[in-house]
């Protein structure tokens, strides 16, 4: 055993509300996160110009896309996201890269023995990052938000930059009942005179704007004083025409499908344009952008086979799954899938997959491991009010298997979570 899988282990007794649902009743806070950071010399205060992320949609791919772009443009850049999809060295990235073993496990160790009564998984796993980054003195650090804003652990770290991105119905047990409620929480990564950029629109965009009036933060909107427009896509990618007040606009032909990439895009040039306006210029006024293939996460419209086509996307809301759909229908038209779909319980999906179900001929239906799951019958119902045959797998893994048999050379697909989407790259070594 590594000192790295002796030491993770050890987190195993941990409460871990990536794994299960945090009950109404509890209640989250700041103080555990900052004397940990205290006990460890305060690391969040040696990042470097960082830049916080929050939203229900977007984050993850903003913050890699960020993270890559100042990695390309000679900059040291960290980048902190969550969840994982393979490895939970994925959550912790230098130069774009995932931290190898051996360089994380002496900071993962000190983070353990340094930690409180009460301590949470993701409080030691964050905090360890925290301690990486500060000893790699990083020009740049990109945090993404792992629940809500206001009281996430990666608000300990003090910031030059936030953005949030768009704001869905998410996590209501915890973040509360309606967008308004949400938004209030992811607002609250907002620090007084700290520039921030949304993408977020109507009801939740005005909590942000009446949010940064109060504390004199300057605000850039999507699709106000930023965005881009979509000129082409086809199974290579897409051209758009990128535009923000102030800088001249570009018209780029990238590698990416679907249409929440092309925002995260649109996002993280944005915080880039207000990081290092130079560092833009040099960077996206080249031609070659084949960069970004490495740039994306995995899990995310990932592509595995173009030919077939085989995708794996972790959509699991209502709205990320009707964006998949007519992702699918604009980058492989007229073709028809089989779908493995695998769900965590509390989510809101059911109408989102009915929508998905327009592209489906057949269905099979699995549990997540490792994830309170939705039951594999209520998916196998709601197909076959669709007039979708689904079948029950034991495993997200046997679903694909049996899929990839039963539909020798047809369109495949994966969803329903970034759960889903792991345990589908592992088994297919992607």
């Amino acid at each position: 055993m590594s000192d790295f899988d002796r030491v993770f282990a050890s987190l195993a007794s941990l409460t871990n509300y990536e794994k299960q649902q945090p009950q109404s009743s509890y209640r989250f806070d700041l103080c555990n996160m900052e004397r940990l950071c205290a006990a460890l010399d305060k690391p969040q205060c040696r990042l470097g110009e960082v830049t916080q992320i929050a939203g229900s949609k977007g984050k993850g791919t903003a913050t890699h896309l960020l993270a890559w772009m100042g990695t390309m443009a000679g900059k040291r850049v960290a980048a902190y996201t969550s969840p994982h999809v393979r490895s939970v060295l994925e959550r912790v990235l230098w130069r774009g890269r995932p931290v190898q073993e051996q360089s994380f496990a002496p900071h993962l160790e000190r983070v353990v023995e340094a930690m409180l009564p009460g301590q949470t998984w993701f409080e030691v796993f964050t905090a360890a990052a925290l301690d990486f980054f500060a000893t790699m003195e990083p020009d740049w650090t990109v945090l993404e938000v792992g629940l809500g804003g206001r009281l996430d652990s990666t608000t300990v770290v003090p910031k030059s930059l936030c953005a949030i991105t768009t704001i869905e119905l998410e996590h209501t047990q915890v973040l509360g009942p309606d967008l308004a409620s949400i938004a209030r929480e992811k607002a609250g990564i907002l620090r007084p005179g700290v520039p921030c950029v949304t993408m977020t629109q109507g009801e939740a965009l005005a909590i942000i704007e009446e949010r940064c009036q109060e504390m004199e933060a300057p605000l850039r909107v999507g699709a106000r004083h930023f965005g881009f427009d979509l000129r082409a896509r086809d199974e290579n990618g897409i051209e758009a025409e990128f535009w923000s007040q102030g800088h001249p606009s570009r018209c780029l032909r990238l590698p990416l499908h679907a249409q929440a990439q092309a925002q995260a895009f649109a996002l993280a040039r944005e915080l880039l344009l207000q990081l290092d306006s130079a560092a833009e210029q040099e960077l996206l006024g080249q031609e070659d952008h084949s960069w970004l293939r490495d740039a994306l996460p995995p899990g995310r419209f990932h592509i595995v086979d173009s030919a077939r086509p085989l995708v794996i996307d972790g959509a699991h809301t209502n709205a990320s799954l009707a964006c998949l759909a007519g992702d699918l229908e604009a980058s492989f038209p007229e073709r028809r899938f089989a779908l493995v779909f695998g769900v965590a319980s509390g989510k809101r999906w059911e109408q989102g997959l009915g929508r998905l179900l327009g592209l489906v001929d057949r269905a099979y239906a699995a549990p997540l491991v490792g994830k309170t799951s939705e039951t594999s019958q209520s998916v196998r119902d709601l197909c076959q009010s669709h007039g979708v045959h689904c079948e029950i797998a034991p495993s997200i893994t046997s679903a694909l298997d049996c899929a990839q048999a039963e539909n020798p050379g047809g369109a495949l697909l994966v969803t329903g979570s970034l759960y889903a989407a792991g345990e589908a790259l592992t088994s297919l070594g992607a």
